[in-house]
């Protein structure tokens, strides 16, 4: 299913790559028969590329969806293109892709579908979300996607021995047990033993068994026990994995079973076993009923191993049994049968910051003739007070003028300077410095109700002492008031909501408010009634 939708990505991004189209033309998204397949590449002019071929046929349908997906390779990134390819009808399902590929591979296709997914998603949050550089990345990684197996749903599995530890199942077939699957012996062994299998620093090797060494022959002799020890304990975890009934076939040639192959080890363990009745068939034929006398001379083809199957032991209940209450009377309880009343949607939250009234009037063209770049000097001024208080005061001018010239570049030197040396000054004003002390936090976010409405905001700066609190607002590219009569009604209704909040969460502590004009700058304490 993964490689469906990469070979799709592929001839999305190249549509001339006539390996990558034959492989999407046989896919479930568009579904040929090879003999479809063969028709369209063998008909082709000589140097004609599968794609122009294609074009030239003029199918409607599989044309206009191909280029969809050529126009979406470049314009979306990879979750959304391969979402929309398995969302949408392809020329092979009118229903989606997604229907296509599971129509053909089964419902097990939807878990690596799903991971695949969730890559292209995780790709986009680390990487630009390119689909070639996507299809790069996987081509990269190394991706392994377990499949929880402990329930097969119906279905058959066919796995390893390996593969199936832990598992159990009603009927188990081996259908191969007459290998040698163990370490041979003689001049057909392996001849090469590695440091890791024989324990020792370097490989140990002899051509053939006439010239074993005796060291040589020690180590083979070890190595094979653990071998034979290893192939035993396989044989012990398939035989455990049938609950009811276990098949156990093989196919041998002329010299028979191998004595050292699991079924030989089964066959006479078996028949030793107390209370296992034996019954031997030598049909060809399955059932017994239908056989016919011809068989095997030496041994039957087939034989049935049986005894009593137990139950397991009964779990004792340790739960009492749910205690029967009657249904209350709805009489006695009205609302029982009153529908639930239908809730209101979320208040839309509040930002004071932007509030949805007529902002203040900007200062008048004419006013800002020679001061171009007064919006640009208030944002450089307002990051500089956010992490200015947090430098040693004597390294304070220092870190400014280095922040500007590098932050704030695009500004002519004495606007970076004027920024820097305004900033100082409120830093080192004594009315202001306690609004920027140690005990001071910046852009603190509050959330919270106030008036009967949803408030979010973020305070520029926040004070929070023993039994005061101080909230600090900055403000730019406006004329800075003089007097808290001239302040605008916005800016004052700001304010006052972020006192509400802040009230509501420092109870019993007084709220003082503070605008901090970064043109000027000027500092103007707000005063409210108290809430």
């Amino acid at each position: 299913a993964v490689r469906d939708l990469v070979v799709a990505s592929q001839v999305a991004l190249l549509p001339e790559d006539d390996l990558g189209l034959a492989c999407l033309l046989k896919s479930p998204f568009i579904g040929w028969t090879d003999e479809q397949l063969e028709a369209m590449a063998t008909g082709r002019l000589p140097g004609q590329s599968l794609w122009a071929h294609l074009v030239a046929a003029g199918d409607v349908l599989l044309l206009s969806w191909l280029r969809d997906l050529i126009r979406r390779a470049a314009a979306e990134p990879p979750y959304e293109f391969f979402s929309h390819l398995l969302q949408m009808p392809c020329p092979a399902d009118p229903v989606s892709g997604l229907h296509a590929i599971c129509g053909h591979l089964g419902a097990e296709a939807l878990d690596p579908l799903d991971e695949f997914l969730n890559a292209a998603l995780k790709f986009e949050a680390n990487h630009i979300a390119a689909l070639q550089g996507f299809l790069r990345a996987l081509e990269q990684g190394d991706t392994e996607i377990k499949r929880e197996q402990e329930s097969s749903g119906g279905r058959v599995r066919i796995m390893t021995v390996h593969g199936a530890k832990g598992l159990q199942a009603p009927i188990v077939i081996l259908p191969d047990t007459t290998r040698i699957t163990r370490l041979p012996a003689g001049e057909n062994a392996q001849r090469l033993i590695w440091p890791d299998k024989s324990g020792l620093s370097m490989p140990v090797w002899s051509p053939r068994k006439t010239l074993d060494s005796r060291v040589y022959t020690d180590i083979y002799n070890r190595f094979a026990d653990r071998q034979d020890e290893e192939y035993r304990r396989l044989l012990y975890v398939a035989l455990t994995r049938a609950e009811d009934r276990l098949y156990i076939a093989g196919y041998t040639g002329r010299r028979g079973h191998n004595e050292d192959s699991w079924y030989n080890y089964m066959s006479r363990a078996l028949g030793r076993l107390p209370g296992i009745k034996t019954q031997a068939f030598e049909s060809r034929h399955w059932p017994p009923s239908a056989a016919t006398e011809e068989g095997l001379e030496d041994e039957p083809l087939l034989t049935r191993f049986s005894g009593t199957q137990k139950d397991s032991e009964p779990v004792a209940e340790s739960r009492q049994a749910p205690e029967t209450r009657a249904a209350p009377d709805p009489e006695k309880y009205p609302w029982l049968r009153r529908p639930a009343p239908v809730e209101s949607d979320p208040p839309r939250p509040l930002m004071p910051s932007r509030p949805a009234e007529k902002s203040v009037p900007a200062r008048s063209p004419l006013d800002s003739v020679g001061d171009e770049y007064r919006f640009r000097r208030g944002v450089v001024t307002h990051r500089l007070l956010q992490f200015l208080p947090g430098v040693m005061p004597e390294e304070r001018a220092e870190a400014a003028h280095r922040f500007v010239n590098v932050y704030a570049a695009d500004l002519p030197e004495p606007v970076r300077a004027g920024v820097a040396r305004e900033t100082l000054t409120i830093l080192n004003d004594p009315a202001g410095m306690p609004l920027f002390g140690p005990d001071s936090q910046a852009e603190v976010p509050v959330t919270g109700m106030a008036g009967g409405r949803l408030i979010s905001g973020q305070i520029d700066r926040l004070v929070v002492r023993e039994r005061e609190v101080w909230i600090v607002d900055y403000k730019t590219n406006r004329p800075p008031p003089v007097h808290e009569k001239d302040v605008p009604p916005l800016y004052r209704q700001q304010m006052k909501l972020y006192r509400d909040i802040v009230s509501n969460i420092y109870k019993g502590r007084a709220v003082r408010c503070f605008l901090l004009w970064t043109d000027g700058p000027h500092l103007l304490e707000l005063l409210f009634p108290a809430p």
